[in-house]
């Protein structure tokens, strides 16, 4: 009667492809989580730059509502300053200005110091503000232009008087 032999464990060889095998899924895991971690931060810069657009134009557009008069950009014109007259602000906060300076659009309430209202995470670019002339059946609107670390950002607002 023949003598059977049992063999406990692995062999070297064994051994080596599991090891290899192992270092593969791995590899693959590590992989695919840099990348996932990596388009995250990617979507989250995004977001925080359209975030910081979207603020700045409804910052203007606020400036805009209850308007009495635009003073700068002159109707017809265009510029990258933005000066208006707006109902219901308390004596000394009119005019309310617009403007970019370094790379930061700042508001200024009246004869206060100016107020930076970008964050300092972005640069405002090609700032222009267009005053477009009221034409029968159509009110005068204000277009805005400008630029976040190179992302074009633009909104038209109607004036109702």
């Amino acid at each position: 009667m023949a003598k059977q032999r049992h063999q406990f464990g692995f062999s070297l060889l064994e051994t080596l492809i599991y090891i290899a095998l192992f270092s593969f899924i791995l590899s693959g895991i590590l992989a695919g989580t840099f990348y996932m971690l990596d388009s995250t931060e990617r979507t989250r810069a995004k977001l925080l730059l359209e975030e910081e657009g979207n603020f700045l134009l409804r910052k203007i557009t606020w400036a805009l509502s209850g308007l009495d008069t635009i003073q700068v950009p002159a109707s017809g014109n265009s510029g990258p300053i933005l000066t208006v007259i707006r109902v219901g602000l308390p004596l000394g906060e009119n005019p309310l200005t617009f403007s970019e300076n370094g790379g930061v659009l700042q508001m200024q309430r009246g004869s206060n110091p100016t107020i930076s209202l970008s964050s300092s995470g972005v640069s405002v670019s090609g700032l222009t503000f267009e005053h477009i002339a009221s034409v029968v059946g159509k009110p005068a609107a204000v277009k805005i232009n400008f630029q976040l670390n190179g992302k074009p950002f633009e909104t038209i607002k109607y004036i109702r008087q």
